[in-house]
């Protein structure tokens, strides 16, 4: 007595049909069941599939592509990185050699010259060491269950100094959840958030930093609001791109790395990042989670 349901064969294998003159093509079959007046019959009918399986193919094939492409950049990374650090290293290795070796003629000007070389050369080799770091971003990410409320704490204990020496305050607005997420990324995630919100603070006024999350249909809608300098409305998408700085590194420090990563965090859980700002009073930002778990099943899977 089990109601009849459509059925369709083919799915994962391939099926045939063959034509008049007798070249085969791929088909589906599909069975369903219908009622004539009291008799209940099968209606079984034979799909001709062959422009999905040519748009199946299309899309495996730029699969591949894409996966060769990545490839190809995370090996060009490697390589361009270590072959940058290398003469870097040269460099700051003939700084030391003529201070140790030529200690009389390495004074005054030319002492001060020599530093600078070497502080320019240290920044260089931060930031292939940060763009290495960004392109290994999430390959090899791990999805589990976390804490939200454990990450926020785990990120003010490990930014504790900072914290403490600009005098900030920290208050998370009701409870963070838990969800299905990229831990080690979640984190650098609300870390860099939290960072920045300090970094750009008001010379005259000490940081105060809330974060939240609100759940939506589909994802979480999480919040790090500042009462910092704020960002021109022109700029609010600008500042997630690669290398963009809206200061001078002697007004603030680094590469224009941070909310890049962030971005890219973002992306890899399936969600978007933004920020809402008044210049001189402060900035709101935001960034969705997407659910990374099927609810009915309670099964983890990847965004995408």
């Amino acid at each position: 007595n089990i109601a009849p349901e459509p059925r369709y064969f083919g799915a994962g294998r391939d099926l045939y049909g063959r034509r008049k003159d007798g070249t085969k093509f791929p088909v589906e079959i599909g069975l369903n069941p219908i009622t004539n007046g009291k008799e209940k019959l099968v209606l079984a009918s034979v799909i001709d599939i062959t422009d999905r399986k040519k748009q199946e193919s299309i899309i495996r094939q730029q699969l591949i592509q894409l996966q060769v492409k990545n490839q190809e950049m995370e090996q060009f990374n490697y390589i361009a990185s270590h072959d940058l650090q290398e003469p870097l290293r040269t460099v700051s290795n003939y700084i030391m050699l003529l201070e140790e070796d030529y200690p009389e003629q390495v004074n005054g000007e030319v002492q001060e010259h020599l530093e600078t070389i070497n502080a320019a050369v240290r920044r260089m080799s931060l930031l292939v060491r940060s763009l290495l770091d960004f392109g290994r971003l999430g390959r090899n990410k791990k999805l589990t269950y976390v804490n939200t409320q454990d990450i926020v704490n785990d990120v003010t204990a490990d930014l504790n100094k900072l914290i403490g020496s600009s005098s900030a305050k920290i208050k998370v607005e009701g409870s963070l959840p838990l969800i299905a997420a990229y831990q080690i990324e979640l984190r650098q995630l609300f870390q860099n958030l939290v960072n920045n919100a300090i970094k750009f603070r008001k010379a005259d006024t000490a940081p105060e930093i809330v974060l939240g999350c609100r759940r939506l249909h589909n994802c979480y809608e999480f919040y790090v609001k500042d009462n910092g300098i704020g960002i021109n409305e022109k700029f609010t998408e600008k500042i997630f791109h690669i290398f963009q700085r809206l200061h001078k590194e002697h007004e603030y420090e680094g590469h224009g790395l941070g909310l890049a990563y962030c971005r890219k965090i973002v992306e890899l859980h399936g969600g978007k990042i933004w920020v809402e700002s008044t210049p001189g009073i402060g900035s709101t930002f935001k960034f969705t989670i997407a659910f990374l778990e099927d609810e009915s099943t309670g099964k983890l899977h990847y965004a995408g």
